[in-house]
């Protein structure tokens, strides 16, 4: 009898898996994980080598949109960019840092039209500089995704409202 219980709680188990694994995710959580994903590409952790930094810039080109808007407090990084000249910038800040973390709360998503969704989020990087100086900044930030090959890409960022501390 334990034994036959035993196998059934396996079976439950595994069809439970499976079904987690093969059903199809909603496309707010689809949004959000491109979010996750994009914050984790930018994000350095002290030490981290070449071959990490490239694989996790590699992945933010999987959701980005060609082109890519954006529309920040500084011109230099304000524009129209390919997701190839996004990466090759997101090296290059990465390198200005020691350490850094982006992360993200108050994400709010909605959908104008079906293949359009719009995220409203505090964004918040904070890391150290090479030369040691801290760094905590907090904007308030919209990403509009636009929904390509039945995958969710970025295609504009703005900054909504800055925040000073």
């Amino acid at each position: 009898m334990v034994k036959k219980i035993g196998v059934l709680v396996v079976v439950l188990a595994v069809v439970a898996v499976g079904w987690w694994y093969w059903s199809p995710q909603s496309d707010r959580s689809l949004v959000m994980k491109a979010l996750r994903e994009m914050a984790d590409a930018a994000s350095k952790e002290r030490n981290e080598t070449t071959a990490a930094m490239w694989l996790k810039t590699r992945k933010a080109d999987e959701y980005l949109a060609d082109p890519c808007s954006f529309q920040l407090e500084r011109t230099m990084f304000s524009g129209e960019f390919s997701p190839e000249e996004i990466t090759s910038n997101l090296v290059r800040l990465r390198r200005v840092f020691n350490t850094c973390r982006l992360s993200f709360y108050d994400a709010e998503v909605t959908f104008p039209q079906p293949d359009r969704a719009i995220i409203d989020f505090t964004g918040n990087l904070q890391g150290e500089l090479r030369n040691g100086e801290k760094v905590d900044e907090v904007r308030e930030i919209r990403a509009e995704l636009s929904k390509i090959k039945e995958q969710w890409r970025f295609c504009r960022f703005s900054i909504r409202q800055v925040i000073r501390k």
